[in-house]
């Protein structure tokens, strides 16, 4: 079957998108993550990164509603944007999630066309860090939205990936309620 839901290789638009493959999902990222604490020597280029990043997280969504818009509008086809949507990994509770992710959805939404899929993946109950816990489950305290996921391709956006442990679960989790297609998003990849 011929994949028409990406154009060409990521790696090469722009240079800002760095192609990997987490187990047999197809995903970008677009910095090196270098955690606060064990690396305290960085060059100005890989500090802004990493602060961009922190950002994010505090809720300051700016850079990476661009980052994302770029590259939906520069990788997939407008004839097909319609069947896509973007959903999000959700945060460790509910309060990060939102303060993260919501507005964010709807601002890449707005830009891009792509169908808002903030709350298809849904955190009803908090849970362990997975930074502090190793072995959190990634999946406690979620529920995902059938009925939206259904026949859909899903662009899987998170900030950090290290491992790639949870978008493998809930990449698994999205085809199993009726996804057609899983890639993901990182704004950035861990050094770790």
């Amino acid at each position: 079957m011929a994949t028409p839901y990406w154009e060409g290789n990521w790696s090469y638009i722009g240079g800002k998108y760095k192609e990997i493959k987490i187990a047999r999902y197809r995903a970008v990222y677009c910095f090196t993550y270098y955690p606060k604490g064990k690396y305290t020597r960085l060059s100005s280029i890989d500090a802004s990164n990493r602060q961009s990043i922190i950002s994010f997280k505090e809720g300051d969504y700016y850079q990476a509603v661009q980052l994302v818009s770029d590259f939906i509008k520069g990788h997939f086809w407008k004839s097909q944007m319609k069947k896509w949507t973007l959903c999000v990994i959700p945060a460790s509770t509910a309060e990060k999630a939102e303060r993260r992710f919501k507005t964010f959805c709807e601002e890449v939404s707005t830009e891009t066309g792509i169908t808002n899929g903030y709350g298809l993946v849904r955190r009803d109950a908090d849970r362990i860090d997975s930074r502090k816990e190793k072995k959190a489950d990634t999946l406690e305290g979620l529920t995902f939205a059938t009925e939206g996921i259904i026949g859909r391709n899903i662009l899987l956006f998170d900030d950090i990936t290290t491992r790639g442990l949870s978008f493998l679960q809930i990449a698994d989790n999205l085809v199993s309620a009726g996804a057609n297609h899983v890639i993901g998003f990182f704004l950035g990849k861990s050094a770790d």
